[in-house]
């Protein structure tokens, strides 16, 4: 079994001001998912809880204005692309802690060099979920994604 994991985001508002209005319901309420998830689970803190309340809030008040005229709400991008990002970030905690309860390794603890992105980034490329991106990946476009976020 192989494991992924990002070290680098590179998120913009103005990155999804094209993207379909189905895309930005269904990533606004996943990213909402993420944020509930993480109130609602044992390991939540008092710090993990603010951080999920104000994901919640924002995206909770962004995601329609942003799904009804994605290219002209700037404001309603930029807040539910910050919600989606603190939910992200919570989301990312709590697997990452869920893994080393379980035992599963982070990629980092993978040694993966550079001398293997671009294996990696053909598998992604055949990967049966590439279909569903909102933009085409190119096995180049995997391996550019590689090369910076593992700089």
């Amino acid at each position: 079994m192989q494991f992924h994991m990002p070290v680098k985001l590179y998120f913009g508002p103005d990155l999804i001001k094209t993207l379909p209005k189905s895309i930005i319901a269904s990533t606004g309420l996943d990213a909402l998912t993420h944020a509930v998830e993480a109130y609602l689970s044992k390991p939540a803190t008092p710090v993990t809880d603010t951080n999920a309340l104000a994901a919640v809030q924002l995206i909770l008040g962004s995601v329609e204005n942003a799904f009804t005229d994605i290219e002209n709400n700037h404001g309603d991008r930029e807040r539910l692309m910050y919600g989606s990002t603190i939910a992200a970030q919570l989301f990312i905690t709590h697997i990452t802690d869920l893994s080393k309860r379980l035992g599963i390794p982070v990629f980092k603890d993978l040694n993966i060099g550079k001398g293997q992105f671009e294996t990696i980034a053909d598998m992604s490329f055949h990967n049966n979920s590439n279909g569903s991106n909102p933009r085409p990946l190119e096995p180049e476009d995997y391996l550019k994604i590689l090369e910076n976020a593992f700089e």
